[in-house]
Order: C-alpha cells, then sequence, then structure tokens
C-alpha cells in the first residue's frame, strides 16, 4: 500500500550543457581548477563511463598529480526555494572513490550561511573504483530544517593528500506533503530514542541502534549515519528463532482527519516466510498496515527504498506505529528502518470540540465516518458504538425541530444539550435498519 502523493519538482540540474551551471558557484584551493570539470571522466585509471551516459561533474585529485598543494573544491547550488512542503527530497547521485581521510561531504546551507551537514562519503563509504559506480543519495531535508528557502554545497577535501575522486550528476529537490509532523526519528544518537520502545515476543535479540558489525554486510549503516536494524545473520545460525517489535511513541490519532507514515526500508530476506509487518498498535489491539516478505532494496544496507503508508483507517485516541521483524523460525538475513516520519493534517468532527455547525432549513450536508474514531458519551439506545460524527446546532427558542439522515448503516443518534465538557442527553434514536441490532 505505497502511496504516491503529489510531488513537485522545485530544482534540478543534470549538467548536460558541460560547463557551470548558471547561479552555481565553484571555489577551489590553491589555484587547482583543472580538478574539477564538467565533462566525462578523462583519467585513464578509471573507464571512460560517466554516470549516466552525460556530463556530470568531476572532482579529481588523481589527475592533478602527485606533489600537489593540497585540493579542497566546493560547489554551491543557486538558493532552492522550498516552500512549507512537509517531505522535501533532495536527491544526488554520487561516485567517491576514497583514499585515507579524503572525504566528499554534502552540506545544506541556510540564508544566514549556517551549515548542516547532511551526508559525508569517506573510506567506509566509498561508492567503488569507477565513476559509473554510484549511490543514488535520497535525503528528506525536512528532519533537519524547516525553512523555506537553502543552498546545497558538494565539498570535496582530499585532506592533504594525493588521493583519488569524486562525482555527482542529477540533482533534483522534489516537495510533497502539507501538513504537521508528529513524529519524527532518524535514530543518528545510535541508541534508542526517548519515547520508543522494543518488544521481543520471541528469541534472545532484539532490535539495535548504531552500525552493523557484520563482515558479510559490506556497507555498515543505510545513509552514513546510524539506524535501526536486525541482523538475524549477525546471530549466528545457533542462535534461538527471532521476532521482535520495535514500537513508535504514542501519538493521538483523534487530533488529525489523516495520517501517513514515511520510513526508509531495506529487507534482506533468506526465506518467503522470513518478514517484516508494518502495524498500528491502540493500545489493546494491533492492525496489519502493510507485510514486506520479498526483499525491498539490498541485498546490503546502503540500498534501500522509501516507503509510504496510509495509517488513516487505523485511527483512535492512542496510536503507536510498530514495526516487527520475524525471522520465520529460520536462520535468516536483515532488517533496516531509517528516517521515520507521520504526518497528519485535516479535520474530521468526530470529536465533539471539532463539531460542524447545522442550519435549519438548509440542504442536508454529506460526511464519510469511515476513519471516524467514537470520541465521548455513549448514547443510551446503543451499544458497541463506532465511528460517531459531532454536529452543532443552535436551536430557536421554540419550535419541533426534525433531523433526518440518510445512513446506510444501521446507525444511532443521540441529542445533547450543554457544551464538550458537559453534556446533557435529552433524546437517543436506533432505528435498528439494515439487519442490525444494538
Amino acid at each position: 500500500m505505497n502511496l504516491v502523493s503529489a510531488q513537485e519538482i522545485l530544482f534540478q540540474e543534470d549538467f548536460n550543457d558541460c560547463a557551470l551551471p548558471s547561479g552555481w558557484n565553484l571555489s577551489v584551493t590553491n589555484g587547482q581548477d583543472a580538478g574539477v570539470t564538467f565533462a566525462y571522466p578523462l583519467n585513464t585509471k578509471s573507464d571512460s563511463l560517466s554516470i549516466d551516459g552525460t556530463c556530470m561533474v568531476i572532482f579529481d585529485d588523481d589527475i592533478l598529480g602527485n606533489n600537489m598543494p593540497d585540493f579542497r573544491a566546493e560547489l554551491q547550488s543557486p538558493l532552492i526555494q522550498v516552500g512549507d512542503y512537509q517531505t522535501i527530497y533532495l536527491r544526488t547521485d554520487v561516485h567517491f572513490r576514497a583514499y585515507d581521510t579524503s572525504s566528499f561531504t554534502v552540506y545544506l546551507q541556510e540564508e544566514d550561511g549556517t551549515r548542516i551537514e547532511l551526508r559525508k562519503f569517506d573510506a567506509d563509504d566509498q561508492t567503488g573504483t569507477r565513476f559509473s559506480q554510484i549511490t543514488p543519495m535520497s535525503i528528506d531535508i525536512r528532519f533537519v530544517t524547516e525553512s523555506t528557502s537553502f543552498s546545497i554545497v558538494y565539498v570535496y577535501d582530499d585532506a592533504g593528500m594525493y588521493a583519488w575522486w569524486a562525482g555527482i550528476d542529477n540533482i533534483e529537490v522534489i516537495g510533497s506533503g502539507t501538513g504537521t509532523t508528529v513524529v519524527k526519528e532518524q535514530f543518528n544518537d545510535c541508541s534508542m530514542p526517548a519515547g520508543w520502545s522494543i518488544n521481543t515476543l520471541e528469541g534472545q535479540d532484539d532490535w539495535q541502534f548504531g552500525e552493523v558489525d557484520n563482515n558479510k554486510a559490506s556497507a555498515t549503516t543505510m545513509d552514513g549515519s546510524c539506524f535501526a536494524y536486525f541482523d538475524d545473520d549477525g546471530l549466528g545460525g545457533d542462535a534461538a528463532f527471532s521476532t521482535s517489535e520495535l514500537l513508535s511513541p504514542v501519538f493521538d490519532g483523534s487530533a488529525f482527519a489523516n495520517f501517513h507514515a514515511e520510513f526508509d526500508l531495506i529487507f534482506r530476506p533468506y526465506t518467503d516466510i522470513e518478514n517484516i509487518a508494518v502495524l498500528v498498535f491502540d493500545g489493546t489491539n494491533y492492525s496489519i498496515v502493510e507485510e514486506f516478505s520479498d526483499p525491498v532494496g539490498g541485498p546490503q544496507f546502503n540500498v534501500y527504498e522509501s516507503i509510504s503508508l496510509d495509517l488513516s483507517t487505523f485511527r483512535s485516541n492512542s496510536m503507536q506505529l510498530v514495526f516487527r521483524y520475524d525471522d520465520g523460525n529460520t536462520y535468516g538475513w536483515w532488517v533496516g528502518i531509517d528516517n521515520v516520519k507521520i504526518i497528519a493534517e485535516g479535520e474530521i468532527n468526530d470529536i465533539c470540540t471539532n463539531a460542524d455547525p447545522l442550519e435549519i432549513g438548509k440542504a442536508c450536508i454529506y460526511s464519510n465516518n469511515t476513519n471516524a474514531v467514537f470520541d465521548g458519551p455513549e448514547g443510551s439506545c446503543g451499544s458497541q458504538l463506532v465511528g460517531g460524527l459531532w454536529y452543532e446546532l443552535i436551536a430557536p427558542a421554540d419550535g419541533i425541530i426534525k433531523i433526518e439522515n440518510t445512513s446506510t448503516y444501521n446507525d444511532v443518534i443521540t441529542v445533547f444539550s450543554g457544551n464538550c465538557a458537559s453534556l446533557s442527553e435529552h433524546l437517543c434514536g436506533n432505528d435498528d435498519e439494515h439487519g442490525f441490532n444494538g
């Protein structure tokens, strides 16, 4: 149930003009401008293939030769206007070949000059030896800033050594979604975040936070920073079978009409019985939102997919997002979760304080209680009530009021007076229609 929300491309650059684009700024130390080109690879120590068969940006320390001054190059984009989107992805194809402590770092720069590191590539995070070997970097900017405008800075640093190279291409900034972020977590503190919890249902191990320590994992993180993972392979073939849940903080599902979850996922199963399920827990019951038994991304941790799931159907006054890993009672592989965000928006009149106004003599209004919670006192003429909607009417001093509805299910209509904090029941109607009683 992956969702595709409306997206807007806010900025893009493919460098296909084979020159420094208008509005971009390039600064290079020690006059070594020849180390940065907008072209195809010319270094004979690599193949001649670019990232996508067109021109790209190349930061080539090797081609400058040995015994040269330090080489540090910064490429800065124009100011990018992004508005108030709740999700803003920066996407860049990145190649980096490391030597010792050389690095390639991507920053966000605020209008006041403040820089925020988005991702650093180093010896533990190189993408290959040829320019055509890349990592498709994808970062949600909203985890680090709420700014409506910023620029992106790409920095190559040879750390004072005769090092190799880096390259970038196909930069996009894409905005989507509005609303309020109620849960946001990147796991970058490398420990279980406040409000999160683990529930181990079977086995002796549980979710971990940090970098993976497994010699079968060529990449130890998903995006260069700590993340949440369950490494069943790392436990060994003699370990007890495992089922473990990672639970988000509790949030109030009645506060908004619509909720959706976004997160990055890599899942490498060994058999089709091994699975990772995404659920919602309301304090009593679990509801499955989506279950994955086929591979998602992978096989290595740094190849993942961005997932978006609608949680609106599972609204309740108390909600938790749950990631449940089950190795299927076999010696499995691994799963990784990162960059979790739950976004809420809209109102629905399913709590008293959000009651929709009614006017006497006006046409009927249409409402939908499909995702509504039940909040408030139950009417005296019904039981097992779910999906309540509230309406408010300022009644005239005298006269008779007739309330009509055209629901297609057995409904209960209760009339109260007073305010939401102190309600008094006056009437309760239950027609027990459509073959239902209660």
